[in-house]
């Protein structure tokens, strides 16, 4: 268990080397921490407003956090000192996340738009805009042709990475969509929502193509395995739920109060932000 913040925790996420896990709080601060031993490594101070959400890029080499402040804050993660602070939205942010090559930082806000900025100088990029209420969740694909983002308008977004322009808008959910996804292999995106459910879609075309229902409350978190075959949800029921991807199949339920997930590079394990769940290889 790792201590010190002062505050509810908004966010935890692993460094890709899985070496590091960082912590946002509503405490006003990330938190950097030794992922084998707990022990605690840095503290990132600067902020007048709760962290909504952290990420490390995918080189480990920085971090980008939101805040209630409307600002995204880059970090060096060797260091912890300050890099860049990435004005523009007119709301808090929500969400953030890094292009697979490190280039890139995409924004989802309160203010109803992703923001993509250029990770090493800072400078805006493109501003999606078409949700008509907050941004929850924003992703890139992993062949960095695409750009998903969920809203509380209970719609899923594609858009071009390129360009920013919109190409499918996924409709289906009946309640805020909490958690959006790209699988590894960029053919599907899944999609968690306050109304229970986790909805798969073709990427290419917008279609649906399953709709995954068994939990009791709303849906905070969606994951594929590495390879593709599998999708983990976490909920507010205190489930977490393993589902076969390709046909939808409920394969395990494990009680977990949580409400992030990953999987281990090699399929083995799935984690959440409390710990290593469940050895899925015994």
């Amino acid at each position: 268990m790792l201590k010190g913040h002062s505050s509810s925790v908004s966010s935890v996420v692993f460094s890709p080397g899985s070496t590091l896990v960082a912590s946002g709080s509503y405490d006003q601060t990330v938190r950097l921490w030794r992922a084998d031993t707990g022990q605690p490594v840095q503290m990132l101070k600067g902020y007048n407003h709760p962290v909504t959400s952290i990420v490390f890029s995918p080189d480990s080499t920085l971090i980008a956090s939101g805040s209630g402040d409307q600002t995204v804050r880059l970090w060096r993660a060797d260091m912890g000192q300050p890099v860049q602070i990435l004005k523009g939205h007119s709301n808090s942010v929500t969400s953030v996340v890094f292009s697979p090559d490190s280039t890139l930082i995409a924004s989802g806000s309160r203010d109803r738009t992703v923001r993509l900025w250029r990770a090493d100088t800072g400078q805006p990029v493109q501003t999606l805009k078409g949700h008509s209420s907050s941004v929850s969740s924003v992703v890139f694909s992993p062949d960095s042709m695409l750009i998903a983002s969920g809203s509380r308008d209970q719609t899923v977004r594609l858009w071009r990475a390129d360009t920013g322009q919109p190409v499918q808008t996924l409709k289906g959910h009946s309640d805020w969509v909490t958690s959006v996804v790209f699988s590894p292999d960029s053919t599907l995106v899944a999609s968690g929502s306050y109304d229970r459910t986790v909805r798969l879609w073709r990427a290419d075309m917008g279609q649906p193509v399953q709709m995954l229902e068994g939990h009791d409350r709303s849906v905070t978190s969606v994951v594929f395995s590495p390879d593709s075959t599998l999708v983990a949800s976490a909920s507010g029921d205190r489930t977490v739920r393993l589902w076969r991807a390709d046909t939808g199949q409920l394969i395990q339920t494990f009680s977990a109060r949580t409400s992030q997930l990953s999987f281990d590079h090699d399929n083995s394990r799935l984690r959440t932000d409390i710990g290593l769940l469940k050895d899925l290889i015994d």
